[in-house]
């Protein structure tokens, strides 16, 4: 049975005005249920952390992933509508927690919330609702500072779609995203963002007040994962973990690579993954004549991987759009102590503290990441220095505890709402 909201006996919650909130049911919302993207991975977390605490949690997703059927459910969907309906009444939550952007459920669950008269957080994971083209990186190539405007739709910004009329697709993404903002802001209590870069931008964009937004950075579970021993590191050892897809860079690594090479002739690069543009990298790194120091390795197991973790001098994140999080290859890299290599780009300027846990260099600018990956190879005592820092940085501010406090805290505020009156 879920637990209740109220429960006298138990003195370990929090507060909501006078009322001691000890329980709390909530009915989390996306696309998909499995545990292997950032997102997905995060709830199975929040699963484990709210039945630690004794909170109810129930997960409901768009029970399959984007198909024909999708592309009008994407819009608003009358199905996922009911179906929330349906948990609602089933599952009596007390608050209703959204994660989004969605590519297939569409906000028609916020609808359902706003109907029985519940309360709403909504959790932006990515620029998506900042930017139609998600990347939020202009047609000049800096971060975009316009925010959702009625000419988004016409600039030549940077984007993952390779498809056939470029500017039609744009235009359904710009109505479509355009319709989402509205559902979403008539419907949600609090918005949360992991990390501050995209809560500064949500909250210009949307004109939130700082009682309409919080900064809740996902949480990081140290005691997991074992960091490299000074004697596994391998000075010329470098990780890229992610999909290989253009948003997140891996071009500009490879290029890196080439320049960084007569600098570190031991230079080992592991491409950790797998994505669209596995095959297209594969000749890139041909091209380059780097193909004998870099490793594409393909998918690789949790254990496996943080193998890799240990023994790598550095992780190299080269994304070439805002990341809207605090990135969860990230936080693998900082909890097994290796220090992290990063664009400047979104929630990575916020999780690297540059030249103390690791370095940041200007997004897409592939010397500027060679230098960078130099000047790792040749200062290992501080290279493992930085590692220690950030691993302690994210023990400091990324923990659990922390997590679920900020998280409670949302609620209690989302419930006060509610008992109050009117939406802010």
């Amino acid at each position: 049975m879920a637990p209740t909201l109220l429960d006298p006996t138990d003195s370990g919650g929090f507060v909501l005005g006078r009322i001691p909130l000890s329980r709390v049911n909530v009915l989390h919302i996306t696309d998909l249920g499995t545990p292997f993207g950032g997102l997905e991975r995060l709830l199975v977390h929040t699963r484990r952390l709210f039945a630690d605490r004794g909170h109810g949690f129930q997960l409901l997703t768009s029970e399959g992933g984007e198909d024909f059927q999708s592309v009008f459910s994407r819009w608003v969907s009358a199905r996922h509508y009911l179906r929330t309906l349906s948990a609602i009444d089933r599952w009596q939550p007390d608050v209703v927690h959204f994660h989004g952007p969605t590519r297939v459920v569409s906000p028609s669950p916020l609808l359902a919330a706003r109907r029985r008269g519940l309360p709403t957080v909504v959790s932006l994971h990515t620029f998506g609702l900042y930017c139609p083209k998600t990347w939020a990186i202009f047609e000049d190539g800096k971060p975009c500072s316009k925010g959702f405007n009625r000419r988004c739709w016409t600039y030549d910004c940077g984007t993952s779609y390779t498809g056939p009329a470029p500017r039609a697709f744009h235009f359904l993404k710009w109505l479509k995203v355009g319709l989402h903002r509205k559902l979403i802001q008539s419907s949600a209590d609090i918005f949360v963002c992991p990390s501050r870069q995209l809560l500064e931008a949500t909250q210009r964009d949307f004109a939130l007040s700082d009682e309409q937004i919080s900064y809740i950075p996902h949480p990081a579970r140290c005691e997991t994962h074992v960091s490299g021993q000074a004697s596994d590191r391998q000075p010329g050892a470098f990780l890229f973990v992610g999909r290989l897809s253009p948003e997140k860079g891996l071009s500009v690594a490879l290029h890196a690579i080439k320049r960084a090479l007569p600098d570190v002739p031991d230079l080992q690069f592991v491409v950790a993954g797998d994505g669209p543009e596995s095959d297209q990298m594969r000749l890139l790194a041909r091209k380059l004549e780097v193909s004998s120091c870099v490793q594409f390795l393909g998918f690789l197991k949790p254990e496996d991987l943080r193998q890799h973790y240990g023994r790598a001098s550095a992780v190299v994140i080269p994304s070439v759009c805002m990341e809207g999080g605090n990135s969860l290859v990230g936080y693998e890299a900082m909890q097994a102590g290796t220090p992290v290599i990063a664009s400047d780009a979104g929630g990575l300027a916020g999780l690297v503290d540059d030249g103390e846990t690791g370095l940041l260099f200007t997004m897409g600018d592939p010397t500027a990441l060679a230098d960078a990956i130099i000047q790792i190879a040749r200062h290992p005592k501080r290279a493992r220095e930085m590692g220690l820092r950030g691993r302690a940085k994210l023990a400091r501010n990324f923990s659990e505890e922390l997590y679920m406090q900020r998280l409670e805290s949302v609620y209690a505020r989302a419930l006060r709402k509610k008992h109050g009156g009117a939406r802010g």
